[in-house]
């Protein structure tokens, strides 16, 4: 072992210089996640309309199943099997809804969509999305 050198409980041992490039590597890392999705470009109005509305889409979340912001409005989605709807509207370059359910009591909610790929977005609500 030399001077600079580190052993571990295991007995396994490291450089000081390969500690320092493991250290860089790992900061780099943490900063690329940090800056990946969170930064990620939040759609306008104009691109929720061109990407998102009248589109099948799969999302994940606190639920997961398949939802269609139809033209006109009109909801169409399932959650757990089961189908249901409610309505939509873009105010501010945000999604309001109003679904028809008992757990929201057809309050309306509002969120961003973020453009995560290619065809993949996240909302401000944490819900992943995607195009199917």
């Amino acid at each position: 072992m030399e001077k600079g050198d580190l052993r571990c409980s295991r007995g396994y041992q490291m450089s000081s210089s390969a500690i320092v490039r493991f250290a860089g590597f790992a900061v780099l890392f943490l900063i690329a996640g940090f800056v990946g999705p969170a930064n990620a470009e939040t759609l306008s109005a104009d691109q929720v309309q061109k990407e998102i509305v009248g589109r099948s889409l799969g999302y994940s979340g606190a639920f997961s199943g398949n939802i269609v912001y139809q033209r006109g409005g009109k909801i169409a989605y399932t959650a757990k099997g089961k189908k249901f709807s409610g309505e939509w509207k873009l105010k501010n370059n945000k999604m309001c809804t109003r679904l028809h359910t008992n757990v929201r009591e057809g309050k309306w909610s509002c969120f961003t969509f973020s453009r995560t790929g290619k065809s993949t977005y996240k909302t401000s609500l944490g819900y992943k999305v995607w195009r199917k």
